[in-house]
């Protein structure tokens, strides 16, 4: 459920973002550079090819551009983690089958193998990287 990982959907729906942000695109007079939209990628979670359906249909490439981030896991007992690299690129494919126009660029976690990916450093200072 979206309003457990992000809690400011209980303020704010993917909706009224999405909105919003077609309206500033919209209404940008210097500039007409596409929206980013960082779509964090979940294994089981918000990977399915319903999710690349809905991502293809709601962000319209006059607009938006996509990049697909993996998660870097920063504990041990961290629930949330990532498709691999093959599921990961057929996310991706199955977005552009329903919107080929979109721009869709992958974000793949550098770092990790050596605790320096984003996130690790703090989580290794606070001590909660057990």
């Amino acid at each position: 459920d979206r309003k457990k990982i992000i809690p400011m959907e209980k303020k704010f729906s993917l909706e009224e973002v999405v909105n919003t942000a077609t309206l500033f695109h919209e209404r940008q007079e210097m500039t007409k550079d596409l929206v980013e939209v960082n779509y964090q990628v979940l294994d089981g979670i918000n990977n399915t090819i319903e999710d690349a359906r809905l991502i293809a249909q709601m962000f319209d490439q006059n607009h938006f551009f996509v990049r697909l981030t993996t998660h870097n896991v920063i504990r041990a007992d961290d629930i949330y983690r990532s498709p691999n690299a093959e599921q990961i690129q057929m996310f991706r494919n199955k977005i552009l089958e329903n919107n080929p126009n979109l721009i869709v660029l992958i974000d793949w976690t550098r770092g990790s193998d050596v605790d320096a990916a984003c996130g690790k450093q703090s989580a290794i200072a606070s001590g909660i990287n057990k």
